[in-house]
């Protein structure tokens, strides 16, 4: 990448292009970089600071700015960390089939070389409060991404001495992904007004009318998820009571995995607090991230990485989303079965069932390891994949291909039998003895080969959805 000097600071994360003020590059090199490559200017003697050698090369070189300079690209070019820090909002645009067309294209193209007023737009503006500019946009190759560099413009009020107005420039960018609609937000410092704004007029560049968005909500097993596929080491986890009588938030710093069998943590596993935060050191595109993902969407790197990094995780992200069907929760789902078997069925009836297929499924799932709060998850998980294949007619392919494997102690867990049974009486109206046998061959195969495999949920998703492949092939070929 080509390195140009620029004469301000570029608040920027889409729009680098490979500028950099000298103050933004000597905030991208480390300390012992910077010492080690400029000591020599330093007056401090055997304990050179950064600070110390930055001021002496710049009163040696006072008269030759320009000089200054390029021996702090040289500094850069050879050991500094090329990006920006990651702050930003994650968005949803609600439209179906999003495709950037060269009309779309057109239409903004032409309102950022007019320096047109999108407040004063027409069909542009209905709603819009603030005064709001296209100052730049990108679309990538395969008109999968699309970034917009918005410019709004403020007068604010300054009492010095006396009031006077003064216009304030402010630049905020997004990136639209085209395959699931995600918008990231960068710069708009919390201002959710701007943020209406500004998805508002994203929305109407494809669609004018019935303007739909969302930010994005992580619940905790969305956040689980995300962690587990990461794939990194997680040190500051915070949880949250549901119990709106009860409510109180705990946050935790430095922990790892070895702090597993500490009864702190051993407690929040048997609590039923939810998780509502996560930070967590990762390798993301040759990049050592911290990331700290929060439930209503945020995303914060404070070291400097590229957007490429955010594409990583927003995909992460997205396929996490598009799973929601296996988020069904436990409780609920067996809460919701029993009262339709039985409307009277006592609550205490529900939660004794719940705790026993609890039971039945960690007893199934001991070797999979993980957390107290991810076994839950796996739980979850687990039944709504044993529901899934039942109502899609997966049990046949298990039948024809499975129908041989050995009964073993594990397979007879009553509980998580008798729901599977129940669940294909009153919701598939299978009959009782077909639905039994269903049962049976049901935990032998996840005993025998699900399970096995699956290290965590994640793997237990992306294992079941590739046997679904396969399953969904054998159907095809026993129906035609």
């Amino acid at each position: 990448m080509d390195i140009s000097l620029i004469d301000k600071d570029k608040s920027t994360f889409f729009f680098r292009k490979g500028e950099y003020s000298a103050k933004e590059m000597t905030k991208r090199i480390f300390s012992e970089d910077i010492i080690e490559e400029f000591k020599g200017y330093s007056s401090e003697g055997a304990s050179p600071t950064k600070k110390g050698c930055l001021v002496g090369l710049y009163e040696a070189n006072q008269e030759n700015e320009e000089t200054y300079r390029e021996k702090i690209k040289h500094a850069f070019i050879k050991k500094g960390r090329r990006g920006d820090n990651m702050s930003l909002h994650l968005y949803r645009l609600l439209i179906d089939s999003l495709n950037i067309s060269y009309e779309v294209e057109s239409s903004i193209a032409s309102i950022c070389s007019s320096g047109q007023n999108l407040k004063l737009s027409g069909s542009l503006s209905n709603g819009i409060n603030y005064d709001l500019y296209i100052d730049d946009l990108f679309i990538n190759e395969t008109r999968t991404i699309l970034d917009i560099r918005f410019k709004s413009v403020t007068n604010d009020v300054i009492a010095d001495p006396y009031p006077i107005f003064k216009e304030r420039e402010t630049f905020i960018e997004t990136r639209l992904y085209v395959n699931s609609g995600i918008v990231a937000l960068y710069n708009s410092s919390d201002n959710e007004s701007i943020e209406k704004d500004i998805l508002s007029i994203l929305f109407y560049f494809f669609q004018r009318h019935s303007k739909r968005y969302e930010k994005v909500k992580l619940d905790e097993s969305q956040l689980m998820m995300t962690k587990l596929s990461m794939n990194g080491e997680v040190l500051s986890p915070k949880y949250r009571s549901e119990d709106p009588d009860n409510a109180f938030r705990l946050d935790m710093y430095g922990v790892t995995p070895e702090h597993e069998g500490h009864e702190v943590v051993k407690f929040i596993g048997d609590s039923h607090l939810s998780m509502y935060e996560f930070s967590i050191n990762c390798v993301i595109e040759g990049y050592n991230c911290r990331l700290r993902i929060t439930e209503d969407g945020g995303l914060f790197i404070s070291t400097p990485v590229s957007p490429k990094v955010l594409d990583a995780i927003v995909s992460i992200l997205s396929w996490v989303i598009l799973k929601e069907d296996y988020y069904e929760g436990t409780d609920r789902t067996i809460s919701k079965l029993m009262r339709t078997k039985k409307p009277s069925v006592l609550e205490y009836k529900i939660t004794q069932k719940i705790e026993n297929v609890s039971n039945n499924i960690r007893e199934l799932i001991a070797q999979n390891g993980g957390s107290d709060q991810e076994r839950r998850l796996f739980i979850t998980v687990l039944v709504n994949i044993s529901f899934m294949m039942i109502s899609e007619g997966y049990i046949y392919a298990i039948k024809e291909n499975y129908s041989e494997l050995e009964d073993n102690e594990n397979v007879g867990k009553k509980n998580f039998r008798a729901l599977i049974v129940d669940y294909c009486v009153f919701y598939e109206n299978i009959q009782s003895d077909e639905a039994l046998e269903y049962a049976e061959l049901l935990l032998k195969f996840l005993v025998h080969i699900l399970l096995p495999s699956a290290v965590n949920v994640v793997k237990l998703i992306v294992n079941f959805e590739d046997m679904q492949k396969e399953w969904s092939q054998c159907l095809a070929e026993r129906t035609s």
